[in-house]
């Protein structure tokens, strides 16, 4: 006899969305993060060579203006999780709530039962956290090493 796999009771609608979004979202951010080796690479290729104060001057604007995008969108990004995190929650709640009554019917003690509604907190906590801003980031990383790699391999 085989056992049957255990399926997920409860999906949400238009997460995988959410997540791609997000996802796109990080990888502007990483982009953006390369401003400063970029702003640093121009500033002594083209500003210091020629001695060009303009030069400098609309470099460093361009580069204020990145820096401010990218916040921007690392604010955006953990309004997204935080909201995401509120959705779940209160979609997740009512369950967690039917679960923790119905449990104690069943056999388990009551601090069983409230354990299973403070998973739900614990959810919510953990997208409102920066765990996971840190696991958008990370599949952006290799991109970012092959990137500096072929800036200067001493540097990759």
């Amino acid at each position: 006899m085989t056992k049957k796999k255990s399926e997920p009771q409860y999906r949400i609608p238009g997460l995988r969305g959410i997540l791609a979004y997000l996802f796109g979202l990080s990888g502007i951010i990483n982009i953006l993060a390369l401003t400063g080796a970029f702003y640093m690479l121009q500033i002594y290729d083209r500003a210091l060579t020629s001695g060009s104060i303009s030069t400098l001057v609309a470099l460093s604007i361009l580069a204020i203006s990145l820096y401010l995008f990218q916040g921007m969108f690392d604010i955006i990004r953990s309004q997204i999780l935080i909201r995401l995190g509120a959705r779940l929650d209160a979609e997740l709640a009512p369950i967690a709530h039917k679960v923790v009554i119905e449990m104690p019917r069943y056999g388990y003690s009551t601090s069983e039962a409230m354990e299973r509604g403070r998973d739900v907190d614990t959810l919510r906590g953990f997208l409102s956290s920066q765990g996971p801003v840190a696991l958008f980031d990370l599949p952006w990383m290799p991109v970012y090493l092959v990137f500096v790699w072929l800036l200067h391999p001493m540097l990759g």
